[in-house]
């Protein structure tokens, strides 16, 4: 029984990794440019957002991140 439970448990993570995969891609090919940007900062927060972090390391990396995103979409804003 722990073997079935744990290949629904498997099935379980495969599935949700999956919908987030499509989700993601779906809201990266409908969203605007400009809520792209917003998301990408969000992102960027939330994966360097700790009590150790120092504010100007974050704007460096947001700063970074979007001049890359502006790059590969070939806008020179």
């Amino acid at each position: 029984m722990s073997d079935l439970a744990s290949l629904l448990t498997g099935l379980a993570a495969i599935i949700t990794a999956l919908s987030g995969a499509f989700v993601t891609t779906w809201a990266l090919l409908r969203g605007s440019p400009r809520e792209r940007e917003i998301a990408a900062r969000g992102a960027v927060q939330k994966f360097l957002e700790s009590p150790d972090d120092d504010d100007d390391e974050l704007a460096d990396a947001i700063d970074e991140l979007i001049a890359e995103l502006r790059r590969k979409r070939g806008d020179d804003r």
